[in-house]
């Protein structure tokens, strides 16, 4: 089981924070931050979790300590280079909705502080790990659908 934490709790944060609850066997959520004037539905679950909630993701990053091993970035793309910078830097790693940072220079830092904490950043794209991607997928390499003899796929959002 990871013990992870959250960066923001509202709008995709809340429907990704449900996805993570009903991982349970996977993921033990020990912290969230949310802000104040933010706080809704996804704070309210949160709460009704028992999860320990903070106002600043720098002040959750700072009192964290040994309780968490990774760190969801769930806030507007603006502030994930800063936000997944301070955690790699507190030993956490980190996982960013896409796309991870906004420039290809942040991105190369966040590979150099990667580097030099030997955390990780890794980018979350949506369903990728959805139930039904998952099921899929495992039904392909269980061969039943015959022999794979090549692989093609086209992607698309709504």
């Amino acid at each position: 089981m990871i013990r992870v934490a959250a960066i923001g709790t509202e709008g995709h944060a809340y429907n990704q924070l449900r996805r993570i609850f009903a991982l349970k066997r996977h993921f033990e959520v020990v912290g969230v931050c949310s802000e104040p004037m933010r706080r809704q539905e996804g704070y309210a679950l949160c709460r009704e979790h028992g999860i320990v909630t903070y106002d600043a993701g720098e002040a959750m990053i700072d009192k964290l300590g040994d309780a968490a091993e990774a760190v969801f970035i769930f806030t507007g793309i603006d502030s994930h280079y800063r936000y997944a910078r301070q955690c790699l830097e507190a030993g956490y790693s980190v996982f960013l909705e896409k796309p991870p940072v906004p420039t290809v220079q942040q991105l190369d830092a966040l590979a150099e502080a990667e580097a030099q904490t030997g955390r990780r950043a890794a980018g979350m794209f949506q369903y990728l790990y959805s139930d039904l991607v998952q099921t899929l997928k495992r039904r392909i390499g269980a061969g039943e659908f015959g022999r794979v003899l090549r692989g093609r796929s086209m992607a698309a959002w709504q």
